[in-house]
């Protein structure tokens, strides 16, 4: 790797000059953003979602995974602003084979750094404390650290950052006994925007090198991506003082318009997006209710019939045809005296509830002369959300130019659903939702991460979920598995061959649901799950008014198969939503799927249609109770565990309607994590421990828009309403 230093650094200085900007931030070699070796003061910015990969020169495959130079997979996240959580996974191979070995063992760590930048005068300097692989076991990377950090010479061709910090490091650090022992600098040096000229001083020695960026518009989606390379290292660890090489991606967690709500100090509610021109709106909505016109006519007797009817069964016959050729289920049309009334059902936009609710309301209002209206929005037949509001104070809201300041949207909403039975109603439910078979393709993937097996070993699956609404809150649910890769560690007579994916029915399942007073919920389910486990489960759900509050409990009676212990569920768990942040912050205790006793606390964060969940679990078996599993699964009564969660909807925005009777749907969340043991010896994960039932087909996501279907959540994301309209309303 040597040779390429003096080519790389030639290279470099040939490139024409670029514009001047603020010194850039980047990740450092292992745990957190930096220089080279050691952390600055900076951290990522607030919903940036940084990946890299770091490799190092002269390996030595003959010593121990944690020893010496490795490799390294390198994520971090801007989870709140100045919040900078990070995974890593150290090793030296990826695989050389199935089975367990040092040569491809490797390390999983977490750490978290926050900037105090916030909190202090702008013209002083940033300054942040971090922790580093702090709580798990057999930690390889574990530190503590104070970091400070000033830039200089700002929009100058002479733009630097200096930093200073002081660190407790440990003995066992695979970086080092000295590093981040005491006392640590370093430089950055930015001359152009493309290129860093980077040295710190990380307690064992002095690095140095460069870094080369991306410009802000050369990839799409906000994407930027880095290479770092360090050139030299004066270490005195035996196998560090080596060059190290990476590359790096940073983009955005939210996508789209979302992307303009996330700024650095939060959340933006009144962002601006691109509005759909005056005169295109009122040529479409002309252009609309004539083609509805024309239809029409063929279903109408006569002109003096015409001229009889009423004008409300005017407008609700001209509405009605234009909510149900978009697509929306169960639609149904009445009035209160001069209120319209709507209720539909939305099968159509599966990343949010938000974008049906947008395209609905905006119909509604662009093709009735009421005015006001009250909207119920159903999922399964089952009234989940009232809208009401004056049809020219919100028709405004929609249409508004995009450098006006944002108007107000008159809207009221509410948990609430009151009964119908004042409304006069023009038609029964039209494009019943019953007996249409729903196909939900999607990956199912089951995985170890960081393990002596390997650094990442996997089984991968299609998942084909059908699901088929028989009556309000009935629905059959059955979801097929199909085989389409595995790692080697997955083969037959090899450590996780048991739990390689096989072509199944692994789900047969019937839900019940019900709407209770006082803006309850409650769903009873029963049958097969997980291929060998039947019983019967119940969660209920109950939301403040606000929807800041949420309560949900969880029963189960579970049997599996091939044993005698009862898998018997009992969870409580209570949720505040914190709307300036976008933050679910939600606590659980009961007895698990495997019979422990404990809790969880956890922070959901949501960017956009994406969510980052940070968990904590903590439970003990107790082992006297031999009916549970978790008694004789050979690991301690008590476990600890932090983990990382990604969820998103995986798929289009939005679907097609039904066609031919039946619906192509992709599925509206998708998860991926890991957890970590933590305060313990030994990183053994416990079978099942800290478990639920996770029923895909759960009250929160089928329901209530994955828990974001509140009066704060939705007054939150107005501006999705409008962007929604404008791109799909016409």
């Amino acid at each position: 790797m040597r040779f390429l230093s003096p080519v790389l650094l030639l290279s470099c200085l040939l490139i024409p000059v670029a514009s001047v900007q603020a010194v850039s931030s980047s990740m450092a070699q292992t745990g957190f953003s930096g220089i080279l070796r050691v952390p600055h003061a900076e951290s990522l910015p607030f919903g940036d979602f940084s990946i890299n990969y770091q490799w190092e020169d002269n390996i030595d495959y003959d010593t121990c995974y944690g020893c010496g130079a490795h490799k390294t997979v390198l994520m971090g996240v801007g989870l709140l602003p100045g919040l900078e959580f990070t995974v890593q996974n150290t090793h030296k191979l990826i695989s050389d084979g199935p089975g367990w070995s040092g040569t491809h063992s490797s390390d999983l760590s977490f750490s978290a750094k926050y900037d105090f930048k916030p909190f202090l005068p702008e013209q002083w300097f940033s300054f942040a404390l971090g922790v580093q692989d702090y709580g798990g076991a057999a930690s390889k990377h574990r530190n503590l650290y104070g970091v400070a950090s000033k830039e200089f010479f700002a929009d100058t061709p002479y733009d630097l950052r200096l930093t200073a910090g002081y660190g407790q490091g440990d003995a066992r650090n695979q970086m080092g006994s000295d590093y981040l022992q005491g006392a640590f600098a370093g430089i950055e040096w930015q001359p152009f925007s493309w290129l860093q000229l980077v040295s710190d001083y990380d307690g064992t020695g002095v690095n140095g090198g460069f870094k080369l960026l991306s410009a802000e518009n050369w990839l799409p989606y906000g994407w930027q991506a880095n290479f770092s390379y360090q050139l030299y290292s004066g270490s005195v660890t035996a196998n560090r003082d080596n060059q190290w090489m990476g590359l790096g991606l940073t983009l955005p967690l939210a996508v789209g318009s979302d992307a303009k709500r996330y700024t650095r100090e939060g959340v933006d509610e009144f962002y601006q997006i691109e509005a759909m021109p005056e005169q295109q709106i009122k040529q479409q909505v002309a252009a609309d209710k004539q083609k509805q016109g024309k239809q029409l006519q063929a279903n109408i007797p006569s002109l003096s019939a015409l001229e009889q009817k009423d004008q409300q069964n005017q407008q609700s016959e001209l509405l009605l045809k234009i909510l149900v050729d978009y697509g929306f289920e169960n639609v149904r049309i009445g009035w209160r005296e001069t209120t319209l009334v709507v209720s539909l059902e939305n099968n159509l936009f599966n990343w949010n509830e938000l974008d049906g609710l947008g395209v609905a309301l905006g119909l509604i209002v662009d093709n009735s002369d009421a005015q006001s209206f009250e909207f119920h929005l159903l999922n399964n037949q089952i009234a989940v959300l009232k809208v009401t509001g004056k049809s020219k104070t919100f028709r405004d809201y929609l249409h508004q130019k995009s450098d006006q300041a944002v108007k107000t949207h008159g809207l009221t909403i509410s948990n609430q659903v009151s009964a119908l039975s004042d409304v006069t109603w023009y038609s029964q439910r039209q494009a019943s939702g019953n007996f249409v078979p729903r196909f939900i393709f999607s990956p199912h993937l089951r995985s170890a991460m960081g393990t002596e097996f390997g650094v990442f070993d996997y089984s991968l699956a299609l998942s084909s979920n059908l699901q088929i609404s028989l009556w309000s809150g009935g629905v059959v649910d059955v979801r097929h598995l199909l085989p389409v890769a595995h790692s080697d560690s997955y083969d037959d007579g090899e450590y996780f061959a048991n739990a390689r994916h096989k072509s199944e029915v692994d789900r047969i399942l019937f839900h019940q649901a019900f709407a209770l007073p006082g803006a309850i919920m409650t769903q009873f389910s029963a049958g097969q799950i997980y291929k060998s486990y039947r019983g019967v489960l119940n969660e209920t759900r109950w939301e403040s008014a606000t929807g800041t509050h949420r309560i949900k409990t969880e029963v189960g009676d579970f049997r599996h198969e091939n044993n005698d212990y009862s898998y018997r569920p009992v969870l409580a768990a209570y949720r505040y939503y914190l709307r300036g942040l976008d933050l679910a912050v939600e606590g659980r205790y009961g007895q698990h799927w495997s019979g422990d006793l404990g809790g969880s606390l956890s922070l959901k964060k949501w960017f956009g249609d994406m969510s980052v969940n940070l968990t904590y679990q903590n439970t003990s078996c107790d082992r006297s109770k031999r009916e549970y599993s978790c008694s004789a699964d050979g690991y301690a009564e008590k476990h600890e565990y932090a983990g990382l969660t990604f969820q998103f909807p995986f798929g289009t925005r939005k679907n097609s309607a039904p066609t031919l009777g039946l619906q192509i749907k992709t599925l509206e969340q998708w998860g991926y994590g890991y957890r970590s043991r933590i305060n313990n010896h030994a990183n053994y994960i416990g079978g099942n421990r800290g478990g639920a039932s996770n029923l895909q087909y759960n009250v929160d996501q089928q329901y209530f828009n994955r828990d974001r279907l509140s009066k704060s959540y939705i007054e939150s994301n107005m501006q999705r309403l409008r962007e929604s309209y404008s791109a799909y309303a016409h």
